[in-house]
């Protein structure tokens, strides 16, 4: 088995938990190297009171039901700085 892909899945499987439980803390994009994208979601969390951590549930849910090699295009290897959905 490639490295690589044992990476992404675990980097998938960690980061859709994490989106799932604290997601509005936006720790799985610091994870993923994503620091913009976690700083604008804390701020979108505080904004929203909390409101924004329901659609970082529904990503989370997304990760963990995506293959590995669509995650690494989608959130690892994409030149979008806030990558969602």
């Amino acid at each position: 088995m490639n490295p690589s892909y044992s990476d992404a899945e675990s980097k998938r499987i960690l980061c859709g938990v994490l989106a799932i439980l604290i997601g509005t803390l936006g720790i799985h994009y610091f994870l993923m190297g994503k620091t913009r994208a976690g700083i604008f979601t804390i701020l979108l969390s505080l904004v929203s009171c909390g409101l924004w951590g329901v659609v970082m549930f529904v990503q989370g849910i997304m990760m963990l039901i995506m293959s590995d090699m669509e995650f690494r295009s989608k959130y690892i290897d994409t030149p979008s700085s806030f990558p969602i959905f």
